[in-house]
């Protein structure tokens, strides 16, 4: 992954949707345009299994099931 790429201000997180059934990544505090979410993987193909990966790597990872990790889902729509 380019570590130059610009993901938007700090405090991204992977999460994984259990209600939708995809990965992404919630911005807090929110991109320039305000957008919290951005949905960019159905978790069950290869190319998501890799992009999760490789976004988890970068940001961390929270499930939104699961309360050890946090439920950003939540908080973040």
């Amino acid at each position: 992954m380019d570590d130059d790429f610009d993901f938007g201000p700090p405090g991204p997180v992977v999460v994984l949707d259990r209600a939708a059934d995809t990965w992404a990544v919630f911005f807090d505090p929110p991109m320039p345009d305000g957008e919290r979410r951005v949905t960019f993987a159905d978790k069950n193909t290869a190319w998501g299994e890799a992009m999760t990966r490789c976004a988890e790597h970068r940001f961390g990872f929270r499930d939104d099931a699961n309360p050890a990790t946090g439920n950003r889902n939540a908080a973040l729509k």
